[in-house]
């Protein structure tokens, strides 16, 4: 867990397969996130143990685990989870700019740009427009949260995809 803490300390984050994590903390299964958050992108089914409570989840699914926590894994297999380990000044720090200021709003080509990904299968509709309207009708200060994270979200698919983006020329040319 030395390098992964140097990691979050150095860069605000790290991101690790278990595996890695296991194998540079000697092969022990006993953690804890310090003073971190962790997320769990587990592929396979995960038992992770926190405090003195066993935990079962289905794979497919994301564990949020907060600072200051020991957990253990139990009959995990590591090779198909990840971690996203963060402090809290990663989360707040502004990282907009780059986006903001690049091709994907600003360029002298075209003064559009499409993402062909947005919402070309179900569930791409489903975690973006429709988690709109369902947390539109919630309070307020969370709706705008949810707005924030599909800006981000869908800046960041837009500037991963932007050699791949079909340039939408104007119809007057």
């Amino acid at each position: 867990m030395i390098e992964l803490s140097s990691q979050i300390v150095n860069h605000g984050f790290s991101f690790n397969s278990l595996s890695q994590i296991i194998e540079r903390n000697n092969y022990t299964l006993n953690f804890t996130t310090l003073k971190f958050n962790s997320i769990f992108l587990s592929i396979d089914d995960l038992e992770i143990k926190v405090g003195n409570e066993l935990y079962r989840v289905e794979g497919g699914n994301i564990v949020f685990l907060g600072p200051q926590k020991k957990f253990e894994l139990v009959n995990t297999d590591a090779k198909n989870l990840y971690i996203i380990a963060f402090s809290s000044t990663f989360y707040e720090s502004p990282t907009k700019n780059i986006l903001l200021n690049s091709e994907i709003f600003s360029n002298n080509t075209c003064h559009i740009f499409a993402d062909p990904y947005f919402c070309n299968d179900k569930h791409n509709k489903v975690f973006v427009i429709e988690r709109l309207l369902k947390f539109s009708l919630k309070d307020k200060l969370l709706f705008k949260s949810v707005v924030h994270n599909t800006i981000e979200s869908l800046l960041l698919n837009a500037y991963f995809h932007k050699n791949y983006l079909k340039k939408i020329m104007p119809l007057t040319q």
